[in-house]
């Protein structure tokens, strides 16, 4: 699993630091044209939400970034948390939604049903906290994969392969040392 990933061509974000990474949307490419900062807006296709509330957007679509070796959980419709930051998850009750009200004067989305700690922060999700969990075990799979592209072998198939690989070195260092003793020897009954 990536520690890192690299962005726009050269950037490099400590995957530990990210608390979410989400697709750049339309409303979201007019906000940043307004701001007037000469962002090429359309250039940008993701935005990664770092732990410091810091922002950065990618050229790279989430599933490229996904395709770079980033395991990544969706969390909801648009949210995607890299898979070893995840820590824990807990349903929403009425008093977490109450206190939401009184601190921030908003409603908060009926849709949103629990609340997953990272090592990037605290993010909401639209699953609930036991869906959240399982998700860990099935991660996002990019849409850009293609027919033929190689897969990336699991964790389990990645040990059997070192598991075979030790194997096949223990028995031809045990082989060759059997010959080396014998060299030249006749073998006595």
């Amino acid at each position: 699993m990536s520690l890192y990933v690299t962005i726009n061509d050269g950037e490099l974000i400590n995957l530990d630091a990210v608390r979410r990474i989400r697709p750049l949307t339309d409303e979201d490419r007019a906000s940043l044209a307004q701001l007037g900062n000469n962002v090429e807006a359309d250039k940008y296709n993701s935005r990664v939400e770092l732990a410091n509330r810091r922002q950065r957007l990618a050229e790279e679509t989430v599933d490229e970034i996904a395709a770079k070796g980033v395991s990544l959980v969706q969390i909801d419709d648009e949210s995607f948390v890299p898979r070893k930051n995840i820590i824990s998850a807990r349903n929403l009750t009425d008093e977490d939604r109450q206190a939401f009200e009184r601190s921030t004067g908003r409603e908060m989305s009926a849709d949103l049903k629990s609340q997953v700690e990272t090592s990037g922060g605290t993010v909401l999700a639209k699953y609930d906290a036991e869906e959240v969990m399982s998700r860990i075990g099935r991660p996002y799979q990019p849409a850009t994969a293609m027919p033929g592209d190689a897969e990336t072998p699991s964790a389990s198939e990645q040990r059997q392969a070192m598991l075979d690989r030790s194997n096949q070195q223990q028995t031809s260092l045990a082989k060759s040392n059997s010959q080396d003793r014998n060299h030249g020897q006749v073998p006595t009954q």
